[in-house]
């Protein structure tokens, strides 16, 4: 709540006629900010990169594993020494060194299923990503159009507070010659009043506008101060007719939305499981491979002769160099249905992400037809609007006329106005109704939301 008071009081701000001069942001450059600055978005990036990790690991994993180990010490009362198996009772200098290697000969190909399941896992992600792209750019145009559409709106309440400004003063002259009755008088006063009230409506709803745009944005602070946006040429659209079907529209989607190939590489995904899970049927072949050696105290020149003085580190290294290989085969046999049940359930994953797969078609079916006929309604009731503008924007110009010659009252008058202000709102909002329809099938068919 205080981050959207403060948000209002920023724009409000911005908006006064003190404010400097805003700078004009496109609909291009919101989505563009918004996908750059977004939290859930880079958010998801950063498991992206969490599962290129991962498979940097599984494609490592084909390599050998080496490991060197060392060892110093003493040993202290009597012990048996490591290299002439014979008791000691005084202090004894000990090492160990040894180098081995191990690597999987044969793992019924888990392991390169292993690098595969988490390529498709990182598509997986990448399409996820994408889709949480397209949802924020889909809403920052939408807010971005209610924020045109509410200009719009003003527009039209302002002129009709001027309208009513204009009447009031005209009859305020007649009233003072007493030519009018002072309900007349003060009925016009309160039509004025009703448009003003419309008037403050109209610019906190623009407010109200800017704020959503901004936080979707997630805009910093700084820049909320003199963010406005570029209001487009929008006359294009005027006469702008629907050429595609929804079969057209929905036959491009699936080649392009990313949750339809989100879900498909699901599919993959658990399909390359289920292969990892089956190469545990099979049995394993390791190689093994060790070099060692060591140093004792008690290694003397002349094995006999302590005298003879304990033999150098480096000769000791040669004299005890001992190499170790060897092949380790495991053939599973019964493990506590352990590699069963985890197949099935593989199996299952697989005609799950199916459904998972045929639901997302059938939401994007529902959604492409229910935004083409909305698309086809938007139109219509746009041209009904302007044909209904241009009516009663001629009759109200008579009415004009027939009330300064007192041929109808003011409640006529203030009716045919009203009709006019209410056309003239429908209009506006059916034609930024049928530009948003026309932006969605636009977004399902992989086009710029641009303006």
């Amino acid at each position: 709540m205080i981050k959207y008071i403060a948000s209002a009081i920023l724009i409000l701000a911005a908006t006064s006629l003190q404010a400097q001069e805003k700078v004009k942001w496109q609909l291009d450059s919101c989505i563009s900010f918004a996908q750059e600055e977004n939290i859930q978005i880079n958010r998801s990036k950063l498991n992206m990169e969490r599962v290129q990790q991962d498979e940097l690991n599984a494609k490592a994993s084909l390599l050998p594993s080496i490991n060197a180990s060392a060892s110093q010490g003493f040993n202290f009362g009597q012990s048996i020494d490591p290299f002439t198996n014979q008791f000691a009772t005084e202090r004894v200098q000990y090492g160990n060194y040894g180098a081995s290697l191990s690597f999987d000969l044969f793992r019924g190909l888990s392991k390169y299923k292993e690098v595969k399941r988490s390529q498709t896992d990182y598509e997986v992600n990448k399409l996820e990503t994408d889709r949480m792209i397209n949802d924020i750019s889909l809403n920052i145009a939408t807010g971005y159009l209610q924020i045109l559409f509410q200009q719009e709106l003003l527009k039209v309440a302002q002129e009709q507070v001027a309208i009513s400004q204009m009447q009031v003063d005209r009859v305020k002259q007649l009233f003072d010659a007493g030519q009018v009755a002072n309900s007349d008088y003060l009925d016009i006063k309160a039509q004025l009043a009703n448009d003003e009230l419309t008037k403050v409506k109209a610019e906190n709803e623009l407010l109200l506008s800017y704020v959503n745009l901004v936080q979707l944005m997630q805009l910093p602070a700084e820049l909320q101060r003199d963010f406005d946006i570029e209001v487009p040429d929008l006359s294009a659209y005027d006469n702008m007719e629907l050429f595609v079907t929804p079969g057209e529209v929905y036959n491009a989607a699936l080649e392009i939305m990313p949750e339809v190939l989100r879900d498909k590489e699901s599919i993959a995904r658990n399909e390359m499981n289920l292969q990892v899970v089956k190469g545990n049927y099979w049995p394993s072949l390791s190689f093994t491979a060790f070099a060692g050696s060591g140093y004792s105290g008690r290694n003397y020149n002349d094995f006999n002769d302590p005298e003879s003085g304990t033999k150098s580190w480096g000769d000791q290294f040669n004299d005890n160099l001992n190499y170790q290989t060897g092949l380790s085969l495991r053939i599973p046999i019964y493990n506590g249905l352990a590699v069963r049940t985890s197949t099935q359930k593989a199996e299952i994953a697989i005609r799950e992400a199916s459904y998972n797969l045929s639901e997302t078609k059938n939401n994007l079916e529902q959604a492409i037809q229910k935004a083409y006929y909305d698309a086809l309604a938007a139109k219509q009731k746009y041209s009904a609007s302007i044909t209904a503008v241009e009516s009663l924007t001629e009759a109200f110009a008579y009415s004009q006329l027939e009330y300064e010659e007192g041929v109808i009252d003011q409640v006529t008058y203030n009716q045919v106005k009203t009709n006019l202000t209410k056309a003239e709102s429908d209009l506006v909002q059916a034609k930024f109704d049928y530009i948003f329809r026309l932006k969605i099938l636009d977004f399902y068919q992989g086009k710029p939301l641009e303006l």
